[in-house]
């Protein structure tokens, strides 16, 4: 029998490859507060109209009602359904939400509003202090 040596392959200089950052998950806010453990007390119907109807894309292979769904595929749940899968289990998070409205542009635009608004007035430079001395507060 006749043996054949091979070469050993050589992959060369090896280093560490950077990780990506993890980009950000949104959670609309409307669900930050709703309770995450609530399941087959309301009908479907119900639930849609207290929660609802989201959707959402699985991050990984899930079995949801029944039915067999594919990292990567799109499908609609009520909101606090949508809630556990978004925080997952142990494993990591089961599926993220998909914003098709633009609903966190106006989210986030609204937050900015709202911060604009409550920003700190400094009374000492505000125009509507200037004519009353005594309502301005006073630099010590």
């Amino acid at each position: 029998m006749t043996t054949t040596q091979t070469k050993p392959k050589s992959h060369g200089v090896l280093q560490v490859q950077p990780e990506e950052p993890a980009r950000p998950r949104w959670l609309p806010k409307a669900l930050r507060d709703v309770p995450t453990i609530q399941f087959n007390l309301y009908s479907h119907a119900e639930e849609c109209s207290k929660y609802g109807l989201w959707k959402m894309r699985a991050l990984r292979t899930i079995r949801l009602c029944g039915i067999h769904i594919e990292a990567g595929e799109d499908f609609q749940v009520p909101g606090n359904t949508a809630l556990n899968l978004y925080y997952g289990d142990g494993n990591g998070p089961d599926a993220d939400f998909i914003d098709e409205s633009g609903l966190k542009a106006r989210e986030d635009r609204l937050a900015k509003e709202t911060a604009e608004l409550s920003a700190p007035v400094n009374f000492q430079t505000a125009p509507e202090f200037s004519k009353f001395d005594n309502l301005a507060l006073k630099r010590r």
